[in-house]
């Protein structure tokens, strides 16, 4: 219903309002993922301000789990990024978004969000770096980029391996 919303815009409907207990419309798009590209690009085109509190980790949460994983989901992603999303927070009890970028295989954003200085030690919700997320998935390009931005490999997840006894034990994987 893009005209309508393209409308409601027009006449002065604010995207980021919070009502009460309920999310402002930009983080319900953002909650929707690549399912509503078409919506956040017309608030994007209209400069709309994207900050909040782990907007840019919500949007890959939905992107993750809707499947929305094509280079079209990663650009939005990155546009989000450069206007001010939230590279640092995330939402209680749920992924950073650099472990949610590796996670879906994207090669861009990862690298921008560590231009911007988010931390490359960082741990998913249940404990494990960033680095030894990409090793497991043979994200080549993300390990070096977390390296080249002070990634420890030695680091130890919750079951005691290390993203570099990965890459010894499988070096299949590289």
């Amino acid at each position: 219903r893009l005209p309508a919303f393209d409308w409601l815009l027009r006449h002065g409907a604010p995207a980021d309002l919070n009502r009460e207990a309920h999310d402002s419309v930009l983080f319900q798009l953002l909650g929707r993922g690549g399912n509503r590209h078409a919506a956040l690009q017309r608030l994007l085109d209209r400069g709309q301000a994207v900050g909040g509190r782990g907007g840019l980790s919500r949007f890959l949460i939905a992107c993750q789990s809707g499947e929305h994983i094509s280079r079209g989901a990663e650009q939005t992603a990155l546009a989000l990024l450069e206007r001010g999303a939230d590279a640092f927070g995330s939402m209680p009890g749920k992924d950073p978004a650099l472990v949610l970028a590796v996670r879906l295989g994207w090669q861009r954003l990862p690298e921008a969000l560590l231009a911007q200085g988010v931390d490359p030690n960082s741990r998913d919700a249940r404990g494990q770096p960033a680095i030894h997320v990409a090793a497991a998935l043979g994200r080549e390009a993300a390990v070096r980029a977390m390296i080249r931005a002070g990634a420890l490999p030695h680091l130890r997840a919750p079951d005691g391996q290390t993203a570099l006894g990965m890459a010894l034990v499988w070096p299949q994987l590289w």
